[in-house]
């Protein structure tokens, strides 16, 4: 119950909210937004693991909502699909603890967005995690460069991070342990 009131509120809030008009609105600075941990989502005091995905969650509708890819994607049936995501935990967060979610696209190739999500609270750094997003229409994977543009964003091609680097690393090294067990 929780989880939908909060993306509620986030919707409605980022509706309200001036929009984003460039890429660089989303990739160069962070979008900040501030929870607060509920009652029902700690666990033996501290944020539920799985709640942190709720919460990154909700930063992204926020920048889809504010971009204008939620009303075009929802009229053209596209979906946005998480293809992978990997979070590091640093600190617990407390019940009823203040923190802040601090999100930006940090890259994008032909196909993926690569979203990156800080947690601070009382300005350090508790946990962070990256997302891999496709959009999806029927079954096909739109391109990025026609995400970008269905908005009316510029598409650039950019340097990958280190840390995309690495990522896509692990995911091959994870994909070739997988297959290799699997026999």
């Amino acid at each position: 119950m929780m989880i939908w009131l909060r993306l509620i509120c986030v919707f409605i809030k980022s509706i309200f909210l001036k929009p984003y008009k460039r890429v660089e609105d989303i990739s160069k600075e962070s979008i900040s937004l501030k929870f607060r941990v509920g009652f029902f989502e700690a666990d033996v005091g501290h944020l539920n693991n799985a709640r942190y995905m709720t919460f990154m969650e909700s930063c992204r509708l926020h920048i889809m909502i504010r971009t204008g890819h939620f009303f075009y994607a929802r009229r053209h049936k596209w979906f946005p699909v998480i293809g992978a995501q990997c979070i590091r935990y640093v600190r617990p967060i407390k019940r009823f603890q203040i923190f802040e979610v601090k999100s930006r696209l940090i890259y994008w190739d032909r196909t993926s967005l690569y979203f990156e999500h800080i947690f601070e609270s009382n300005r350090e750094i508790v946990a962070y995690g990256y997302i891999k997003v496709i959009w999806v229409k029927d079954g096909k994977v739109i391109p990025s460069r026609e995400a970008f543009e269905c908005v009316g964003f510029e598409y650039k091609e950019m340097p990958e991070p280190e840390v995309i680097k690495a990522w896509k690393q692990y995911e091959r090294s994870q994909h070739k342990h997988i297959k290799s067990i699997s026999k």
